[in-house]
């Protein structure tokens, strides 16, 4: 597939997510490679876009605790309106959790008092 070709893989966001990830983890590029078992230069094309993760470096994304659900989101040809539609609820569910950790963690603190 040529990079103009509409139904091509956005590399760059799945590369932008797992970047995202790396740093919310407190990694350096090294660090992180190396929990990938991958070399320097292919921890950049993929964080660049460049390619996208082989299925083994996603297997350990996983370990490592990233919700690879968007990445093969992110991989998958889609519309703009799409892209934002999928973030919004992602982002719903993840207020959602929230807001459940915060009443679990109330009704502790109102326990103990």
């Amino acid at each position: 597939m040529s990079k103009n070709d509409k139904t091509a893989p956005d590399f760059k966001e799945v590369g932008k997510l797992i970047k995202d990830f790396r740093l919310r983890q407190g990694m350096t590029n090294d660090e992180f490679r190396k929990g990938l078992g991958v070399s320097y230069p292919t921890l950049s094309r993929i964080e660049n876009g460049h390619h996208g993760p082989s299925a083994a470096v996603i297997q350990k994304l996983a370990a490592m605790g990233m919700d690879v659900t968007d990445l093969s989101f992110a991989s998958r040809p889609h519309s703009v309106e799409q892209t934002l539609s999928y973030r919004l609820a992602e982002v719903e569910n993840r207020l959602a959790k929230m807001e459940d950790t915060i009443r679990q963690l109330i009704s502790l603190v109102k326990e103990k008092e």
